[in-house]
């Protein structure tokens, strides 16, 4: 039987309702809030009869004193003999059930008992109901966490597994690659060889890209890829990213080039992961394309605050995409399929790689592509503009250091129109040519200040043509200035030709700056030393210390810049390192951070404290993000990963570090 409170001040009330309500109900008696917390603390109540008008207060204050320190009050029924639908209104908005007038009619009195035990019934089995899916919840939640554990163990295990053979295959390859470039650049090299080792390469370069992409889709997937917030600037990651694709187009009639349409700030953000989109699609581009050209182009689509919105498109000439393979080329394990149906190598993860990694940097990707007419990938990233792009713009003085005018002869439409267009900004009077001996008629006749010509229009008459302008006396003698495609055994024979210096494919601001820069100092110094004969400014030869305990990657390393003219020695671990460099003097240090005894990273340290300021290139075949945070601690200047895929790679570390130490 449900018990009902009754709680009223008049007694006789009280009394005549028991009388009523007890043959239906079981009925109990209350006069004060203190007796009424009495009866809910021990649970005996399920419906709550209350008198509006109370001597210490209102029925009505009574109910909200029970709901505020009981959240399962049972139901309430208000009896007033002052009804008004204010106070019906006020009580049922406060999460009272229903209210009766005085005098009281016992039989409407007892049905909206019966209703009110029935909805609280209701209620409580709803309340029951929802804490037994509460309980499985919770079990099934314990379940769940006690799987996700697992799960979280068998990733990372899974991700160690991957790490470690990243790095074990790494240093192999290192081997394959350097030896590879190494025979690929020596004369002596038959043609028939040539080839043999493009398919090596081309099988190395197949095996580490299946390396790296599995490796950091396991990242991405375990979400622990965190972008860098550093200082960066777009043209050097965007060389940096060319130069790790050239090996791939030799022996392929291919122009790699840079189209900066716009010329942004300085930039903050994460040019690691902007270089890996770029390799990725540029390696896609070069695996298309077996003739004609890929282009990098460059262009601010949105300022916003000091926000700027970089858009970036890689355009090949290749074969093209058909649109069946342009909708699912984005998801994983998707591979295109040439026009023949033959599948492509590759391990259908780059791009799935790609637009994850652009979406983490605030942008998006798309395809457009049609068969045969070649495909163009654009993709944008939101970065922090930390300059107006005024204060790095193009150098305005370069004009009056050189002189005015400027010659560009160039077989390729596209290259002639970004070099018109990267000298006139510039500030050079700019004359371009696509005929060969259109260009080498205005060449000769000493108008021009410098002239820069193709290197597929190179031959003895090129040579004659240069050395004629010097021979003659001309008042303006002109710089000579060679755009190369590829630097394979041209050194030599274009320094014969006299040529002041070599402006390699790809070029951006900052190379043609550096280049013709280059080329008027070796000028003026040859000039003033030997009355005129211009000859090619060659690097520096350094001192170089290797510390690498690996017998293949110091043949491999030695040799490599040994090709570059430097002078190295060897240390086999970093102790020996530490000995060598505090007792004798070298311009470059390269580290290998894994060695027996004392590891790279704690010789850097040892050195450090020692003040050795001697520039530091860190060796490891790691590339994860706390590898590379680990080296900056220690003090190490530049970053190089193993595969060192060509001499040029090394070269150009070498020499960043020890020509720009502003940029460590």
């Amino acid at each position: 039987m449900s018990t009902v409170l009754i709680v009223d001040d008049d007694a006789a009330i009280r009394r005549m309702l028991i009388r009523r309500l007890q043959k239906k109900f079981h009925v109990i008696e209350a006069d004060s809030l203190d007796e009424v917390f009495k009866y809910l603390d021990n649970g005996d109540v399920d419906v709550l009869l209350l008198d509006q008008s109370m001597p210490d207060r209102s029925g009505l204050d009574y109910f909200e004193a029970i709901r505020d320190n009981y959240a399962d009050a049972p139901p309430a029924i208000m009896m007033t003999a002052h009804a008004s639908i204010n106070l019906a209104v006020t009580f049922l908005m406060a999460g009272g059930s229903d209210f009766v007038e005085k005098p009281l009619d016992i039989d409407v009195l007892s049905l909206k008992i019966q209703r009110a035990l029935k909805i609280f019934s209701q209620v409580r089995r709803e309340i029951a109901n929802r804490q037994n899916a509460e309980r499985e919840l919770l079990k099934t939640n314990d379940e769940l966490r006690v799987a996700m554990q697992a799960a979280r163990k068998a990733t990372t295990e899974k991700n160690m597994f991957i790490a470690n053979l990243s790095h074990e295959m790494r240093t192999p390859l290192n081997s394959i690659f350097g030896f590879i470039d190494m025979l690929s650049n020596d004369d002596r090299t038959l043609p028939d060889h040539r080839n043999i080792l493009g398919i090596l390469r081309q099988s190395a370069d197949g095996l580490l890209d299946l390396v790296n992409d599995c490796l950091d889709l396991s990242k991405i997937e375990a979400g622990r890829v965190e972008l860098d917030d550093v200082p960066f600037d777009l043209e050097d990651t965007i060389m940096d990213a060319a130069s790790m694709v050239m090996g791939r187009l030799r022996g392929r009639d291919v122009q790699l080039l840079v189209d900066m349409i716009d010329r942004p700030g300085k930039l903050q953000g994460d040019p690691k992961r902007l270089r890996q989109v770029l390799v990725n699609l540029l390696g896609n581009a070069i695996k298309f394309t077996e003739a004609g050209e890929i282009v990098i182009a460059v262009k601010v689509v949105s300022r916003e605050a000091d926000v700027a919105v970089v858009e970036i498109c890689v355009t090949d000439s290749g074969r093209g995409i058909s649109n069946a393979d342009q909708t699912a080329i984005f998801d994983v394990f998707r591979q295109v399929q040439t026009p023949e149906k033959e599948d492509v190598e590759g391990t259908g993860l780059g791009l799935t790689i790609c637009r994850k990694l652009v979406r983490l940097m605030g942008g998006d990707i798309h395809v457009v592509s049609k068969l045969g007419a070649g495909t163009t990938f654009t993709f944008t990233i939101a970065v922090n503009e930390t300059s107006d792009p005024e204060t790095i713009g193009v150098d305005r003085n370069l004009p009056a250091a050189i002189g005015r005018r400027i010659l560009v002869l160039h077989r390729n439409e596209t290259a002639l129109r970004i070099l018109q267009r990267m000298t006139s900004d510039l500030g050079f009077d700019v004359d371009i040519a696509l005929e060969r001996s259109e260009g080498l008629r205005l060449a000769s006749d000493g108008a021009y200040d410098a002239v820069l010509i193709d290197m597929s229009t190179i031959d003895a008459e090129v040579g004659e043509c240069i050395a004629a302008t010097r021979r003659d006396g001309m008042t303006t003698v002109p710089l000579f200035v060679a755009v190369v495609a590829t630097q394979t055994g041209l050194s030599g024979a274009l320094n014969t030709l006299g040529f002041d210096r070599i402006l390699y494919q790809p070029f951006t601001f900052n190379t043609m700056i550096s280049t013709l820069m280059r080329a008027n100092d070796a000028s003026r110094e040859t000039a003033a030393a030997d009355g005129g004969t211009s000859t090619h400014e060659s690097l520096p030869h350094l001192r170089i210390l290797l510390a690498e305990d690996n017998r293949l990657n110091q043949t491999l390393i030695t040799k490599m810049l040994e090709s570059l003219g430097h002078v190295v020695s060897l240390a086999i671990n970093g102790i020996e390192a530490v000995n060598k460099s505090t007792t004798s003097e070298f311009d470059v240090i390269l580290m290998d951070l894994q060695m027996p005894s004392v590891g790279g990273l704690e010789a850097t340290r040892q050195l450090r404290q020692q003040g050795v300021a001697t520039p530091i290139i860190a060796l490891t075949a790691s590339v994860s993000d706390p590898v590379i945070a680990e080296c900056r601690e220690a003090g190490m200047d530049c970053f190089l990963s193993k595969p060192i895929r060509t001499i040029r790679e090394i070269g150009d570390a070498v020499d960043s570090v020890c020509r720009n130490p502003a940029s460590r």
